[in-house]
This record gives structure tokens, sequence and C-alpha cells, in this order.
């Protein structure tokens, strides 16, 4: 978007710009930034426990990574997948089926965990993977019946590890 908004201006801005331009924006815009309680001790234990962690998200690259930097929580995940760098979101399958390719997943083997019923649950559902529900403070609505595998309802991350690590 910022890239359209310098051509349209006739500046043209290299790759550089258009990424620092992107942070600043974000930077700016931010109200807050933090984890929900327990993220840290799941991630922490997940690891503990030798589980691959990897992150399938709909958000824009440029935003997202600066943010799990501040966080510190990059550091976690095996591998990050954002549908900015592929060109395809959630639900859609071919993006899950990307992510269980290139990483050789035994679908058996592994679960999303996700806060929104359709692009997360459904679409992780459609490629054969169980899957967790954790509704959060931005989860959207429910407007239709789903069926994840697990669900935590009240959005309590510590709930996790008891439903999905043996």
């Amino acid at each position: 978007m910022f890239k359209i908004l310098y051509e349209e201006k006739e500046v043209k801005p290299s790759e550089d710009l258009v990424k620092s331009t992107a942070h600043l924006f974000r930077t700016l815009s931010i109200k807050y930034l933090k984890l929900y309680n327990g993220v840290i001790e799941l991630l922490e234990l997940l690891k503990r426990k030798e589980k691959n962690i990897y992150l399938l998200s709909n958000a824009q690259q440029v935003f997202t990574l600066y943010e799990m930097r501040i966080l510190d929580i990059e550091k976690y995940f095996d591998k990050i997948y954002f549908s900015s760098d592929y060109y395809i979101c959630k639900p859609d399958s071919k993006f899950f089926e990307q992510l269980i390719s290139d990483l050789n997943l035994d679908i058996k083997k592994s679960i999303m965990i996700g806060n929104d019923p359709i692009c997360d649950i459904k679409g992780a559902q459609s490629v054969g993977l169980d899957t967790l529900y954790i509704h959060s403070n931005l989860s959207p609505e429910i407007k239709h019946e789903f069926n994840p595998t697990y669900k935590v309802m009240n959005g309590d991350v510590n709930q996790i590890s008891s439903l999905i690590i043996n």
C-alpha cells in the first residue's frame, strides 16, 4: 500500500523506503503491544517437550515480524509463514498445504491452534489437521457452528498445554 501511495505522488521508492515507511506507520499507530498471559510459558513448555512450532499467519510480515522481535518470541518458532510472502491466505487449503509440504509434516502428529473459526479452524480441518480454537478478544464473532478438536472459550492460554501435550 505504501508503495502505491508513493507512486501516486510520482516517487519511485526503494524496497527499503517502503519497509521503513511501513514500520514507522505501524510504530506510531500501536496503542499497546503485549502477549496474553501464559504465552511464553506455553512456548517454553513446547520447546522443552521438543515440539516444533510453526506460525501460519495472515498478517503482514513487514509489521508482524518486527512486533514478534519486540516481544522476543520469534526465537520460539521453527518456521514462520506470512500470507504476504506467499500471496495466499488462510483459510485457503493451499496455504496449509504449503507448510505441510515444505516441512514434510505428519498431519496426524500436528495441530493448528488459532483464534478464528473460519481462517484457522476450518482451513486446517480442510487439510486433515486437528485443531484447537482459543477464543480471544481479537476473535471474530462466531456466526456458524464449527467443531474444533479442542476448544478454550475463555481465552485462557494456560489451558492449552493440558489439552495438547501428552
